[in-house]
């Protein structure tokens, strides 16, 4: 399954390691937990947050604070969805 890194850096010991925001990840099917985990969320709902929004110019987060509105509004949402997608596959425990 397709995953987007929505998080600074993070790593799934032996599988991926994500440093840049918006990295794609390809995992195996039943990875979901750990996926959550590293602040992965299935790309086709990144993708549908991010629709109007370049985000390869930020794909280093120290360019975040500089972003425009319409970057930091998908964002902000892309952190919910990855909270919610966490605690539906109770990630991280």
């Amino acid at each position: 399954m397709r995953y987007r890194f929505v998080g600074i850096e993070a790593e799934i010991s032996g599988v991926a390691r994500m440093d840049r925001y918006g990295q794609e990840v390809e995992l195996e099917d039943g990875m979901e937990a750990e996926a959550a985990a590293a602040l992965l969320l299935p790309e086709e709902q990144f993708l549908e947050i991010f629709e109007a929004v370049d985000v390869e110019p930020y794909q280093m987060v120290a360019c975040h604070d500089d972003a425009p509105a319409e970057f930091q509004s998908a964002k902000h949402q892309a952190s919910i969805a990855v909270a919610e997608f966490k605690q539906k596959t109770k990630g991280g425990r």
